[in-house]
């Protein structure tokens, strides 16, 4: 993965930055919603990586989700169902996942704490 020959981002968010910055490129967009749980203190993240018809997604694509590294594991691979690749995960904490897609090259950051439906237990921490 090229990101990781990078340098890391400060060290409470080590991937910010280190993707590109950019949650859309090249007919992939990377988005985040948010679902509560019952536990006040965490929420479900739905991580979701679409293709544009002209990205050309085939059987068996696949895009590496990378995580704050206190998931474990931390890298996640994650195979396209039609146009879209997605991953839902529980937090209770904001930071910057990357999105690697080896046969396009292509890499994808979003800042979780930035959205602005996000709620606030990944807003402040």
């Amino acid at each position: 993965m090229p990101s990781l020959g990078r340098i890391l981002g400060p060290d409470d968010d080590p991937n910010l930055g280190r993707f590109g910055g950019q949650s859309s490129l090249d007919g992939f967009h990377l988005t985040a919603t948010f679902e509560p749980t019952e536990t006040r203190d965490w929420v479900t993240i739905i991580l979701t990586l679409e293709a544009e018809r002209s990205a050309m997604i085939g059987i068996g694509d696949f895009a590496w989700f990378l995580l704050h590294p206190t998931f474990s594991p931390s890298a996640i691979k994650v195979t396209f169902r039609g146009n879209r690749a997605q991953l839902r995960l529980q937090a209770w904490g904001g930071f910057t996942v990357g999105v690697w897609l080896p046969k396009t090259g292509v890499e994808l950051e979003c800042n979780l704490a930035v959205i602005e439906s996000a709620p606030e237990i990944i807003k402040t921490r």
